[in-house]
């Protein structure tokens, strides 16, 4: 019986594992369970594109990163890898993130790196399943088709954007990552209650509605139904008290109400953070008869 020979990807994986396991030297992982999730979501000609030895070092390096990580700790790296230092070389600066899977990670660090004006120029982004003791060391990464019910899913993101060698400036941008990062996780946290917080409303619209015409308010209800139901990606939530003065108007943050990115400020915030100037724009709107 003639045996087949492995498929052209197949033979690509073996040569990034074998380079790999050769770097990721007392690394207690399935390299090669891993190698393949890593990079199942790559096309062939981008694998051939790069030396198997570069692709093997960036994904061992991302797994360096990741090997010790609690829960709800996001772990970032934006470096330019060096031969002697890193062990490979890029002509490209690397964002290196891993961080507990949830919606619109991706799209977020895109943000981050687009507002700089920067180019990405390959995304990797592998969502293992991952067990890890109580110090949050990492133990085993799960088969892809496996069904077990243990470990957490973690998004491993690898982003190639244009090369920075200002310091200071990957300092900024992988500051500005971890921020973007907490605000996702606050948007994930608090959505089911801002999705609460729109029903809430509406109910109050029904059940004591202001002093409006009926349609207007019934048309108000009906957006914010819509908007809960699925059409619409609530991010933050908060309330203000509308302080009216003689020259100009400001809103006053109500203590404990923010959701999602708009979560109350910490105990050390300084009152400007608790009011904010209404430009003459939205002073008019503010001041209107309009739900």
């Amino acid at each position: 019986m003639t045996r087949r020979s492995p498929d052209p990807r197949t033979r690509q994986m073996e040569r990034i594992a074998r380079c790999a396991r050769s770097r990721a030297g007392d690394i207690d992982i399935n390299i090669g369970e891993f190698l393949r999730q890593y990079y199942r979501n790559i096309g062939l000609q981008d694998l051939r594109d790069r030396q198997p030895a570069d692709l093997a070092s960036a994904a061992i390096a991302h797994l360096e990163l990741g090997l010790e990580r609690q829960k709800g700790e996001p772990l970032a790296r934006v470096y330019n890898p060096d031969e002697e230092r890193d062990g490979w070389a890029s002509t490209h600066t690397i964002v290196e993130v891993v961080n507990d899977d949830m919606p619109f990670l991706v799209d977020s660090l895109a943000m981050v790196v687009n507002k700089r004006g920067l180019y990405i120029h390959l995304t990797v982004h592998p969502v293992l399943r991952v067990r890890r003791n109580d110090q949050g060391m990492l133990m085993h990464v799960d088969p892809a088709d496996s069904d077990t019910i243990y470990g957490a899913h973690e998004s491993f993101m690898h982003m190639e954007i244009d090369r920075e060698t200002d310091p200071a400036i990957l300092e900024e941008l992988q500051r500005d990552i971890v921020k973007v990062l907490g605000d996702v996780r606050a948007a994930c946290e608090d959505w089911e209650s801002m999705r609460a917080k729109a029903l809430e409303i509406c109910g109050d619209l029904k059940n004591s509605p202001p002093p409006l015409d009926e349609r207007v308010v019934a048309e108000g209800r009906e957006l914010l139904e819509w908007m809960e139901n699925d059409h619409f990606t609530f991010l933050g939530y908060r309330e203000y008290n509308l302080l009216k003065g003689d020259e100009e108007d400001q809103l006053e943050a109500i203590p404990n109400t923010g959701l999602g990115i708009l979560r109350n400020p910490g105990a050390k915030a300084t009152p400007s953070t608790h009011t904010h100037l209404l430009s003459r724009e939205i002073r008019k709107q503010a001041r209107s008869r309009e739900l």
